[in-house]
């Protein structure tokens, strides 16, 4: 007899007979089966669908615009006729914009409470309100047309006057503010500010544009059908006209009420702008996927992690400034500097400051000033000095920080808005308010008459410091501060 293939098998070495295994076999695909419960509906084939979800309760907020790549929206078709911009004429008793603080003996400043649709301005305790555009107002002729392919140009029109008559009759809970706080206005959380070369002050917000006069405020919104934009965010001056940045694109307006829009076929590096600076001779625009800036030529020119050869440390600049030749980007990766007098793509022209090589308190770059020839940056976890010249670090000098957080004066450690005036570093946080002078810090929050814990804008001006919280805008007096 042959011997047997060591991979064969003979009936009488097997422990159990053919059928019976068999039967084991059934047993158990019915015991799986019977575990498992039924199958799961074909998602695909349309036999079993799924039942639907519950709906999302009324009112239900959307949720932020994440610091991602994400779809770029859809830019606004120009605009067809609307309702004139709201303008809130101040009382003849008002001092005018900026303000130096109410005369000797004056009455208190009040906010009143109002109702929905109604946009309220306090100064010098007379409240005044214009309601929301009646039902039915005569439309505002569309005028002019488009400059250009892709730009966008708004009606014009004369915005209309409130009268005393209107006001009467409102009810209000009075509550006091300190002096040293000249005008306080109700509006939706401001995200920049910007005092312009004529005098005007503009306020870019979660709804709009705000514009302040000396005898008025005007409400721009998407809304009432005089922004091009449901939002803005950053803001900037060159002299002549106003540059307003979006989620939707770049604006420019040299009158307030036609607007151009400039976008990615323009060479804009991406639509969502979240940073603006004029250096005096160049507009430089920080957004979502690296940063612009305004060629002679009238096109942007564009800076991104590709461009750079890495030397941009992350897509996103939510902070921009320039100092000198060398440009500042924060993103949250640290603090990436461009030395201009070399090409983007040279990588020895860049280098970035983050947390793990150097004292950085957070990666996150939220605010970026330049007070005293040193470079000031706000984080989640603080306020971060510079004190490395920046020759001195493109030459190889180890970066050192100096650190400011609530353990030092600040009412608390995040740090979102930075204006230097003077011998003063004004530093606003989610806590509140605080003036950096010297080795101290003092700290304004609701309890001295702040709209808001969270302040998001700051600017310098004059004698004036205007503050844009998550409430509204105001204007406070330093030399009034103390007394």
């Amino acid at each position: 007899m042959s011997p047997r293939h060591p991979l064969s098998s003979d009936p009488r070495d097997r422990g159990l007979p053919f059928w019976g295994g068999l039967l084991v076999l059934a047993i158990l695909v019915v015991t799986i089966r019977w575990t498992r419960g039924p199958a799961p509906a074909d998602l695909t084939s349309g036999s079993t669908p799924l039942p639907p979800g519950p709906a999302a309760p009324a009112g239900f907020p959307t949720p932020g615009v994440p610091l991602v790549q994400a779809p770029v929206p859809v830019p606004a078709a120009p605009l067809s006729a609307g309702p004139a911009p709201v303008a809130q004429p101040l009382p003849a008793v008002s001092p005018a914009l900026p303000a130096v603080g109410p005369a000797p003996g004056a009455a208190p400043t009040f906010i009143p409470q109002v109702g929905p649709g109604q946009q309220t301005v306090a100064m010098s305790g007379l409240p005044v309100v214009a309601p929301a555009p009646a039902p039915g107002a005569a439309p505002i002729p569309q005028v002019g047309a488009p400059a250009a392919p892709g730009l966008t140009i708004l009606p014009t029109g004369k915005p209309p006057v409130v009268t005393p008559a209107q006001l009467v009759g409102l009810a209000t809970v009075p509550r006091v503010i300190p002096a040293y706080w000249v005008l306080t206005v109700q509006m939706p959380p401001v995200n920049a500010i910007l005092p312009a070369p004529d005098g005007r002050v503009w306020a870019a917000t979660d709804r709009g544009l705000a514009e302040l006069r000396t005898d008025q405020i005007t409400f721009l919104s998407r809304e009432a059908g005089t922004f091009p934009a449901a939002n803005a965010t950053a803001l900037a001056h060159d002299g002549r006209a106003l540059w307003i940045g979006t989620f939707e694109g770049l604006l420019r307006t040299e009158d307030g009420r036609t607007f151009q829009r400039f976008g990615r076929p323009d060479g804009l590096a991406h639509d969502m702008v979240w940073s603006l600076e004029w250096d005096g001779m160049v507009l430089w625009a920080g957004t979502q996927n690296g940063f612009s800036f305004l060629a002679p030529n009238g096109r942007f020119e564009s800076v991104d992690k590709t461009v750079s050869n890495g030397g941009l440390a992350d897509l996103w600049v939510g902070a921009l400034r320039k100092m000198g030749r060398w440009v500042l980007c924060g993103n949250d990766d640290g603090l990436s500097i461009w030395d201009t007098s070399s090409f983007a793509a040279n990588p020895a022209a860049w280098t970035t400051l983050d947390m793990f090589a150097t004292n950085l308190a957070h990666n996150w770059i939220l605010a970026l000033t330049v007070w005293q020839d040193r470079v000031y940056a706000g984080t989640p976890l603080g306020l971060c000095r510079l004190d490395t010249p920046l020759d001195r670090l493109f030459a190889g000098e180890r970066p050192a920080w100096d650190v400011w957080n609530r353990s030092r004066g600040l009412p608390g450690d995040r740090v979102n808005a930075l204006a230097p005036l003077g011998d003063t570093l004004w530093v606003g946080t989610n806590e509140g308010l605080a003036r950096l002078r010297g080795a101290g810090a003092r700290a304004i929050g609701p309890g001295e008459g702040l709209l808001a814990s969270e302040v998001r804008a700051l600017a310098a001006a004059g004698e004036t410091v205007w503050v844009g919280t998550s409430a509204g805008l105001q204007a406070l007096n330093p030399a009034l501060l103390d007394r």
